[in-house]
């Protein structure tokens, strides 16, 4: 323990990794121990991979549930009556454009 900081708890501030512990590769390699994390699944490909978008599959879901929901309003929904007033207002309108067209035109 430092003179500098008699009073420090440092035991309490150890690093603890489980996963680094009890695998010793061969003695051959002195470095084999510090590059044991790179095979631990805590930092495989995939877990990384997922781990740059969180939120994803949450915000896929969600999305995928709102385009239900807005297909089932505009189609038996309560927008289904504003769908069907707008196309009888355009069916009126084709109908009276189509009257008045050609009269005095080209």
């Amino acid at each position: 323990m430092p003179t500098e900081f008699p009073f420090f708890p440092f035991s309490k501030f150890r690093p603890h990794v489980p996963f680094l512990e009890n695998r010793s590769p061969s003695i051959a390699d002195p470095w084999a121990k510090r590059e044991a994390w790179r095979s631990d699944s805590f930092w495989s490909v995939a877990r990384r991979t997922r781990a740059l978008f969180p939120g994803f599959g949450l915000g896929l879901v969600t999305f995928g549930v709102y385009l239900a929901y807005d297909k089932w309003y505009w189609t038996a929904g309560p927008g289904k009556q504003e769908v069907d007033a707008w196309a009888k207002w355009n069916d009126e309108r084709n109908a009276r454009l189509a009257k008045e067209h050609g009269h005095g035109h080209h």
